[in-house]
C-alpha cells in the first residue's frame, strides 16, 4: 500500500453539522482535484454516506437500522478493495458528520493497519447558520431541527495537547460560511507537507483515554425529548404514540449495548447505538408527520 514514507491511498473524511457544506465542498475538491492540485493525485473519490444509503433503501422512505449499517459496512468495504488496486496516488474523500471521535478514529486505525496517509477536514459553521440551511432545503433533504440541535450539542471537534488529531497536518479547520469555492482554494493553498506520509505505527500512547460518560440510557433519553418537543401540541396522540414507540426502541438498544462482549468499547458501542438512533426518529418523525 505504502513504500516506506510515501503512500498511495490518503483518506480524507470530511465533518460538520448538517447544512455545513460537506458535500458541497467534496464535490467543488473532486472537481478541482482533476487538475493538479495536490502533487501526484491521479483521482479523487468521493463517498457520501447519505447517498450510499439511499441507494440501499431503494423504495423504501423509512429508516431501517440494517440499512443504515449496511450501508457503512459496504464504504468501509469499498475503500478497502481500492487498495488493492493499483491506479497511482488518489485521496478518498468520505462524506459523513461523523460527529464523535470514535467514529473518526476507526478510518484513523484502518489507514494505520493498511499503510494510508490520513487527514481530516472540519466545516466550521455557528448552529443557526445550519439550522438556516437546512430549513431552505427541498422536503426531501430537509431534516428535522432537533438531529442537528442534538448533533451540535454531542459534536467532539478535535481535541488538543498530546492527541492523534493534534498531530500536524492531521487536521485541518474550515470556515464553512464562505462559499465552496473559496473553501476549496483555502485548503489547497494551505502548505501540506507530509500530507502523502502513511499513518505511523506509534503506540496507543498518542491517542487520548476517552472518557465513557455517555451513558447509552441518557444519550438516547435526550435524543427522545428533542423529538417529541418538535411535534405539534395539538397532535398530542402523535406524540403520546412515537413516546411508546421510541421508548421501546430506546430500552432495546441499551440492553443490547449492556450485553455486549466483543473487542469494540462500551463508548463506541453507545456512539453507533446513539447515531442509529436519532436517524431512526428523525425518519419516524418525518413520516409521522406528513401521515398527520
Amino acid at each position: 500500500m505504502a513504500c516506506e514514507d510515501v503512500a498511495t491511498t490518503c483518506l480524507l473524511l470530511v465533518c460538520g453539522l448538517p447544512g455545513s457544506g460537506k458535500s458541497s465542498f467534496c464535490k467543488e475538491l473532486v472537481e478541482r482535484g482533476r487538475g493538479d492540485c495536490v502533487e501526484g493525485t491521479s483521482k479523487w473519490i468521493h463517498f457520501c454516506y447519505d447517498d450510499v444509503e439511499r441507494s440501499l433503501r431503494a423504495d423504501q422512505t423509512t429508516f431501517q437500522p440494517e440499512v443504515w449499517q449496511e450501508a457503512r459496512t459496504r464504504i468501509s468495504t469499498d475503500v478497502a478493495s481500492l487498495l488493492e488496486s493499483d491506479h497511482g496516488q488518489r485521496v478518498v474523500l468520505l462524506d459523513d458528520n461523523m460527529y464523535y471521535r470514535s467514529m473518526r478514529k476507526k478510518w484513523y486505525h484502518f489507514c494505520r493497519e493498511q499503510g494510508c496517509a490520513y487527514h481530516q477536514v472540519f466545516l466550521q459553521a455557528p448552529k443557526a447558520v445550519c439550522l438556516e440551511r437546512n430549513r431552505g432545503r427541498e422536503a426531501a433533504c430537509r431534516v428535522p431541527d432537533f438531529s442537528i440541535e442534538h448533533m451540535a450539542e454531542a459534536f467532539e471537534w478535535p481535541a488538543g495537547g498530546k492527541t492523534w488529531e493534534a498531530q500536524d497536518g492531521v487536521t485541518f479547520l474550515i470556515d464553512a460560511e464562505i462559499t465552496s469555492q473559496k473553501q476549496v482554494e483555502g485548503f489547497l493553498s494551505t502548505p501540506k507537507p507530509g500530507f502523502w506520509k502513511p499513518v505511523p505505527q506509534e503506540s496507543e500512547a498518542v491517542e487520548e483515554v476517552q472518557s465513557d460518560s455517555h451513558h447509552c440510557d441518557v444519550a438516547l433519553r435526550k435524543i427522545v425529548s428533542r423529538a417529541l418537543a418538535e411535534v405539534p401540541k395539538e397532535l398530542g396522540q402523535l406524540k403520546s404514540s412515537l413516546a411508546k414507540q421510541w421508548g421501546a426502541r430506546k430500552a432495546e438498544l441499551t440492553k443490547q449495548v449492556a450485553k455486549s462482549t466483543g473487542d469494540t468499547p462500551g463508548r463506541d458501542l453507545i456512539h453507533e447505538a446513539e447515531v442509529s438512533f436519532l436517524q431512526s426518529c428523525v425518519s419516524d418523525l418525518q413520516q409521522a408527520l406528513l401521515k398527520a
